[in-house]
């Protein structure tokens, strides 16, 4: 998960607007205008399924999240295979983390100006080559540590491009009524394709070997290249809607986020829109600005990172998924350690675990619309947040289950279970605002310096980290992270950063 921060205003309570973005009025709606809204909200599912185009997407997408999912378990147990230490673990982590940081802000730039598509297709097949010439190295048992590493750094750096021309490729695909019931179908069927891969990994391993895992991710690789060749671009899509309006009235500052679920937003003061519209103006006349005809690529880069950092509800939100990363490295960077050293167990532990951290994901989808319409984006954060502290806490305490295999499974799958639950309600807040709040000519630009501001802990905790393991125990490492997860919670809930957007970019008024 990556997620963001800090600010010390107030927010305002206000509810989310629903799933088919119809407005609460207030709190003694009768029942047949319940049912009506379910109603609808069916019928509208329904009808973005019955579309080719986004058929095509999310099956590109949710195949490479099934083939992801397969390689993540598979890469893992082979680095500690290979090197047999948890701190080549973190430092291969790190170098895994890297590139979000050092690459993709640079990537988004360079994607802004290009066909998304191509980009996608090309990355795809990239990674699909990258992936076929390690498995050549690996069953030569050529992999060394330092090999993995330059593995490691390439591939993502591969990827690096394929996040921001993805997110400006669905942004293309979208139309705009259709974002909120489309992000929140993606959301559901990727943590389905996500425990799918997770539940067969384990077994492809212990039966077949991860030759035969990472084979499995290569061909997902090629048949998402084959099905986002084959889209096209739905006309009145979010992008084409999202440029009009701002190239007509730069109306408000937009927030955005990289992640899997739902998410809604909130209208608050008048005056705060005014400020904040004259913000959004003044960036997006210095991007006008830069060139007479087309802005070149520091240009775009420089206004990608103002716009990111001039905007509260996304500057809060990245500060506060700098600090969530650093609370999830240890769990990224130790997966194995963590089954073999502390459960005392093999890789299909963290297949099962996987499932459960899959079907927790599916659940905090599935509740937050309805959740949203109780709680501000602040409250959920702290529930979040909480629910991910109280989680990591637990896990520790596998080393005095480890000689019962029931009592050993049940509480680290519940553990992710609970943690996979949490980073989907956090970051279901963020994805819509995305889609439905960002300027889409600094869509690539802007998702790509989010993504890399919030990552930027990653790489730096995990070199950390790997040098603590080699002094203190994982068990130990992981009491002290959930030391630092209960001060995160307590500042969120001391500071109230602003974590709500308005008014809607698409509105009219």
């Amino acid at each position: 998960m990556k997620c963001n921060s800090t600010a010390n205003t107030n927010i305002t309570t206000n509810n989310y607007k629903n799933i088919n973005a119809i407005n609460s009025t207030n709190n003694n709606k009768n029942v047949r205008t319940k049912s009506k809204i379910k109603a609808n909200a069916t019928t509208h599912y329904k009808s973005i399924l019955r579309e080719s185009t986004y058929r095509k997407l999310l099956f590109a997408n949710l195949i490479n999240r099934f083939g992801d999912s397969i390689e993540s378990i598979a890469f893992t147990w082979i680095v500690y295979q290979i090197t047999g230490s948890a701190a080549w673990s973190a430092i291969i982590f790190a170098f895994i983390m890297l590139p979000n940081v050092v690459v993709q802000p640079f990537a988004g730039a360079i994607v802004e100006k290009m066909d998304k598509k191509h980009v996608v297709i090309t990355t795809h097949f990239l990674r699909a080559i990258l992936i076929a010439l390690f498995i050549f190295l690996f069953k030569l048992e050529l992999v060394t540590p330092a090999l993995l590493s330059v593995f490691a750094l390439t591939i993502t750096s591969v990827e690096s491009f394929y996040l921001p021309a993805t997110s400006a490729l669905s942004a293309q695909v979208f139309k705009r009524d259709d974002i909120n019931a489309g992000v929140s179908l993606y959301s559901v069927f990727a943590n389905a394709a996500t425990l799918a891969g997770s539940g067969i990994a384990g077994f492809i391993i212990a039966k077949l070997g991860v030759e035969a895992a990472m084979f499995t991710d290569l061909s997902t690789f090629i048949t998402a290249a084959v099905l986002i060749g084959m889209l096209k671009t739905a006309a009145g899509s979010a992008s084409e809607a999202g440029s009009t309006v701002v190239a007509s009235k730069a109306e408000s500052i937009h927030s955005f986020s990289k992640n899997k679920s739902v998410s809604s937003l909130h209208k608050t003061g008048s005056n705060s829109s005014i400020r904040k519209n004259k913000n959004a103006s003044s960036i997006h006349e210095a991007g006008n600005s830069s060139s007479p005809s087309e802005p070149g690529y520091i240009s775009m880069l420089k206004d990608g990172i103002s716009y990111v950092f001039s905007t509260p509800v996304v500057r809060n939100f990245c500060i506060i998924c700098v600090l969530l990363n650093g609370m999830l490295i240890p769990l990224n960077a130790f997966q194995v350690p963590i089954v073999s050293e502390i459960y005392g167990m093999g890789s299909e532990l963290i297949s099962i675990s996987g499932i459960f951290s899959s079907i927790g994901g599916i659940l905090g989808a599935v509740v937050l619309p309805n959740l949203s319409k109780k709680l501000s984006p602040l409250k959920i954060t702290v529930l979040g947040t909480a629910l991910l502290a109280g989680a990591m806490a637990c896990i520790p305490y596998g080393r005095f289950v480890k000689e019962n295999i029931f009592l050993a499974y049940t509480l680290l799958c519940a553990c992710y279970f609970v943690m996979m639950a949490a980073a989907s309600l956090i970051g279901g807040i963020l994805h819509i605002q995305l889609m439905k709040c960002v300027d889409h000519k600094y869509m690539a630009r802007a998702s790509a310096v989010f993504n890399s501001s919030s990552a930027a802990v990653t790489p730096i905790g995990s070199f950390a980290i790997g040098l603590l393991v080699s002094r203190v125990s994982i068990s130990q490492v992981l009491t002290i992270n959930a030391a630092f997860a209960a001060i995160v919670l307590l500042l969120i809930i001391i500071k109230r950063p602003v974590l709500e957007k308005v008014p809607y970019c698409w509105d009219s008024h």
